[in-house]
């Protein structure tokens, strides 16, 4: 009978997953590898890297399979938390080993039971014929919901996909009970007397088509309030699109650059070649580093699959929609949403993250087309711009700021759901439009 592997020690507990964004705490293992703490001046841990499983056998199976692990986990007493196939390698694998990862409740498994559990949930693989599958258990907390993201930098690969999941304006958002009916979310607001913090929508993205059309106030009448995720589904569907198309773009792009760095390390009589290989080089790791980052954003949307998990509040308040009495005529369309707290572990206030598809210095450059203007847009640090004040009636009747023709007009830059960041003019008309 084989021996059991060893528990871990301190060192690898910490540093096993260096590199994964969570880091967590390695419980056991079923492999029998010794693992060698980094040692040396430079002492560093080699990264670590999450990606998706592909192409085994695993993946076709673990419907049957599945059972019988829980079972046994729920047999040892184990306070599993949650059950993933992945594949979890150091930087620059090409293929890295497929781990059965399970996730228990933080110091509530020791080591020697651990390692007990890990192998029985080896065995309960090979089983089933799956033999070069390992299974490692670390520490991890049960989301269920999970809160919506930091802005990240902008030279992250994912920034532009990762806006959608913020609590930042102008991003998709949708009814529960009509979750195929997107909006955008307008803006954040507090008032007086309660610590909560609400969000303004329009009417028509929260209650589509739904009469009668009458007044909705949850405090008031009891009604059953509609739940508001954010993202909607097809955001998120669009999301998920766009981080495959990534992945095989820029796996595409390794394998050519492969191509050419294999002819310049060939032609090494000219002596440009080593310079060349060099860059080619560079260029593989950045599209690798792009991968890995598409990656890890796929398994954080793990989380964000099921409406429930996407619930950032219910509506409260929504007058009937339908024009105001003369001489306004404005368009009444909007709904008041009680926001849950718990999704807001970092809310910086009402800012627009303007991305990166308009480079800085061109937004600047629509933003002030005439140098007579007053006022100068001046690009966010961050890229988060701050909405810090309402423009009155009067000025956007008679617009005060000049075009380039030097036609007076009211510059305005949004981010709308569909659209992104866009600029452009308004029209002073529209102000008896919606409201």
């Amino acid at each position: 009978m084989p021996s059991l592997p060893s528990p871990p020690g301190t060192q690898e507990r910490i540093l096993y997953y260096a590199g994964l964004p969570s880091r967590p705490p390695l419980v056991a293992r079923s492999s029998v590898f010794s693992w060698k703490e980094p040692t040396g001046p430079e002492a560093y841990p080699r990264k670590k890297h999450l990606s998706n499983v592909g192409k085994h056998p695993i993946v076709h199976l673990f419907d049957d399979i599945a059972p019988e692990i829980i079972d046994s986990l729920d047999s040892k007493s184990v306070l599993w938390t949650c059950i993933d196939v992945v594949r979890i390698g150091h930087e620059g694998e090409n293929l890295p080993p497929v781990i059965l990862w399970i996730g228990v409740k933080p110091s509530s498994l020791s080591g020697e039971h651990a390692i007990q559990v890990a192998v029985a949930c080896k065995n309960l693989l090979v089983k089933h014929g799956i033999t070069d599958v390992e299974c490692e258990i670390r520490e991890a907390e049960r989301v269920l919901q999970p809160a919506l993201m930091k802005p990240t930098l902008s030279d992250d690969d994912t920034v532009n996909l990762r806006v959608h999941l913020t609590n930042t304006v102008g991003v998709s958002i949708a009814s529960e009970a009509h979750p195929h009916v997107e909006g955008s979310l307008g803006f954040y607001f507090s008032q007086g007397g309660d610590d909560k913090l609400y969000a303004l929508t329009a009417r028509h993205v929260i209650f589509p088509n739904s009469p009668p059309n009458t007044r909705f106030d949850f405090k008031s009448s009891g009604q059953k309030h509609p739940k508001v995720m954010l993202p909607a589904d097809g955001t998120l569907k669009r999301l998920k699109n766009d981080l495959c198309n990534g992945i095989r773009v820029q796996t595409e792009h390794i394998h050519r650059k492969k191509i050419a760095l294999a002819a310049a390390v060939e032609s090494q009589e000219n002596g440009d070649e080593g310079n060349v290989a060099k860059q080619v080089k560079r260029r593989i790791e950045d599209a690798e580093d792009e991968i890995h980052a598409y990656n890890e954003l796929g398994m954080c949307l793990n989380s964000w699959a099921t409406r429930e998990s996407r619930v950032i509040g219910h509506a409260i308040l929504a007058p009937p929609f339908g024009p105001t009495e003369k001489p306004d005529n404005y368009m009444i369309d909007w709904c008041i949403i009680e926001v849950d707290p718990s999704k807001m572990v970092s809310f910086s206030g009402n800012t627009i993250d303007l991305g990166t598809e308009i480079r800085d210095y061109h937004l600047n450059e629509l933003m002030n087309p005439n140098i007579r203007n007053a006022h100068k847009f001046v690009y966010p640090h961050g890229r988060q711009l701050l909405i810090q004040s309402v423009i009155p009636i009067d000025e956007l009747k008679k617009p005060k700021t000049l075009h380039g023709d030097d036609a007076k007009c009211l510059l305005v830059l949004m981010r709308g759901r569909s659209t992104g960041v866009t600029v452009g003019r308004a029209n002073e008309d529209s102000i008896h439009g919606l409201r």
